[in-house]
């Protein structure tokens, strides 16, 4: 569920200060009575702006007043509480997202809303550490309902409206965070924290970003985007200011994106096809992180300000980035993780290779980036694109509690002998495992390959997935069903998911081979020092051919 979360300065209960702030915030504005704030309580129970028990003091809101909801003292953790704004004709004059020190966060879900030109949507959390939120839904449609502003509309700092059709007359001001709706249409200028701005959005004037911003976001099909965008200043130990491009073609159960302490992203399962044409100014106030999602393209065609700073691509980019005619690249970068830090999380980027001989905690393999070594992770996760290629040719990893394989992602397993240490294993879990330990998505590459001086006999067993649990292993390789054949310069191996002790992944040779251009030494075979040449390169029972690939060893 989306969430949004309203934060201003507590309004007090004295009338006389009521008035004061009230003047003061919505200076300009005439109203035909005096202007209350007036508190949902929903006594009456049927969830109805227009009656009148649903509010303190009985009394339904007008135009010009400001509407405050409180979280409700019974219920359950985060729940949600369905509205309907009835009103006919009535715009409001603000909305106060309140907090009380003890009850439940409760969401509001509200249909459709309107407010006054200048009108204010602030957070209040001087009450406790309890919160309140509106959410513009639908009854059972979520994020479809419907905020009109006639003119400008100030969102307040912490303030989210996250999901919902947008319809502003004027700008829209403040610090808060906007993640429209498509069909929005915002006729003025955006000034925010972060804003994301999916397809079908249209957006009249400029696009500034705050200091200490989260960043921008087109989650779209692409196209010109013609607005002038202002990059404000960041504290670099915090913040990190971005722009995001991404065309989701299957969202996240989260949802198209979000925002986060470093940078805003765009989350998808998978990407589509977009190309972005930026021809607005860009104006950099700080340096500024571009993250181009898988399959799009962005070009920066308009004029950019630099004012003495940098514009780069986010490492974990999978897309294309052109400024002019000049293509803006990441580097390729290596990483060491050999010291142990078991308790710490790391995620392998685009275009990283990154070493694991020492421990760490979660490892997620992210889309270009691979992972190698002989060392110890709590967990590995393996996404679209990632590759996982044990030891330093050959060796073996570990993943104490599981191993993910998932689509699109690859297992380089080098072969040279079936000895201890003379093939590529990954040993997942413990055995007091009763949960599935190894999951192999369907569209998961096992790429096999011979390595340098190898000598393979025929019934030689290879289990590249020792699984140490007691569930079975789940799912195969793409084109590699259980008993499967494939072919590796001329030898011929099968596949088991039900070897070893019956749930681990086995290659048994089918027939005997060994190197014909390496003397088989002993000490040649035990040579790792040397880059790896690759003699060989599966070839599933399908038909489909990999790519030849080389490894270098440290």
């Amino acid at each position: 569920m989306k969430h949004i979360a309203l934060k201003m300065r507590r309004l007090v209960t004295t009338s006389a200060f009521v008035i004061s702030i009230i003047t003061a915030q919505f200076a300009g504005m005439s109203f035909a009575h005096a202007v209350s704030t007036d508190t949902w309580t929903g006594t009456a129970g049927d969830g109805l702006f227009s009656t009148a028990g649903n509010w303190s003091g009985s009394t339904v809101p007008v135009t010009g007043d400001i509407i405050e909801f409180l979280p409700l003292a019974t219920g359950s953790n985060y729940q949600a509480v369905q509205l309907t704004n009835d009103l006919s004709g009535v715009s409001f004059g603000g909305v106060i997202q309140g907090s009380t020190s003890s009850g439940f966060p409760t969401y509001f879900d509200i249909d459709t809303i309107d407010f006054a030109a200048g009108a204010s949507i602030t957070q209040d959390t001087s009450g406790g550490a309890k919160q309140a939120y509106i959410q513009l839904h639908k009854s059972a449609s979520p994020y479809t309902g419907t905020l009109n502003a006639a003119g400008d509309l100030n969102i307040g700092t912490g303030v989210q409206i996250y999901g919902g059709i947008l319809n502003v007359t004027g700008n829209v001001t403040g610090s808060g965070t906007i993640d429209p709706s498509a069909g929005s249409a915002i006729s003025g200028n955006i000034t925010a924290r972060a804003a994301l701005i999916p397809s079908s959005v249209t957006v009249g004037g400029s696009i500034t970003l705050l200091d200490n911003a989260w960043g921008l976001g087109f989650a779209n099909t692409g196209g010109t985007i013609a607005n002038d965008i202002t990059v404000g200043t960041f504290d670099s130990t915090t913040y990190l200011n971005q722009l995001a491009f991404g065309n989701c073609a299957t969202q996240l159960s989260g949802g198209s994106g979000g925002g986060g302490a470093d940078f805003y992203y765009i989350g998808c399962a998978t990407y589509a096809n977009a190309t972005y044409n930026l021809t607005g100014t860009l104006n950099l106030n700080a340096n500024l992180l571009i993250d181009v999602a898988q399959n799009s393209t962005v070009n920066i065609n308009g004029t950019i300000n630099y004012n003495g700073h940098t514009i780069t691509l986010a490492q974990h980019s999978q897309g294309a980035l052109n400024i002019g005619s000049t293509a803006v690249t990441t580097p390729d970068i290596t990483t060491a993780l050999s010291d142990s830090q078991p308790a710490t999380n790391y995620t392998i980027q685009n275009k990283e290779t990154a070493t694991l001989d020492g421990s760490r905690g979660f490892i997620q393999v992210n889309a270009g980036g691979i992972l190698l070594g002989n060392g110890t992770a709590t967990y590995i996760s393996v996404q679209n694109g990632g590759t996982v290629a044990p030891g330093h040719s050959p060796g073996k990893l570990t993943s104490t509690t599981g191993l993910f394989l998932g689509p699109g992602s690859t297992y380089q397993a080098q072969l040279q002998t079936s000895v201890a240490g003379g093939y590529d294993q990954i040993v997942v879990g413990t055995a007091s495992d009763s949960s599935t330990d190894v999951s192999i998505d369907p569209a998961a590459i096992l790429d096999t390959s011979l390595y340098t001086g190898y000598n393979i006999k025929q019934g030689d067993q290879f289990m590249i997935i020792d699984d140490l649990g007691q569930a079975a292993v789940s799912g195969t390789f793409a084109g590699l069903a259980e008993g499967a054949q494939f072919t590796v310069s001329g030898i011929t191996f099968s596949i088991s998911y039900v070897g070893g002790d019956g749930n681990d992944v086995v290659l048994t040779a089918l027939n005997t081979g060994k190197d014909p251009g390496t003397p088989n030494t002993g000490a040649q075979m035990l040579k790792l020092a040397n880059p790896v040449v690759l003699i060989g390169l599966g070839v599933v029972a399908a038909g489909v051919l990999f790519a030849l690939a080389r490894r270098r060893t440290n």
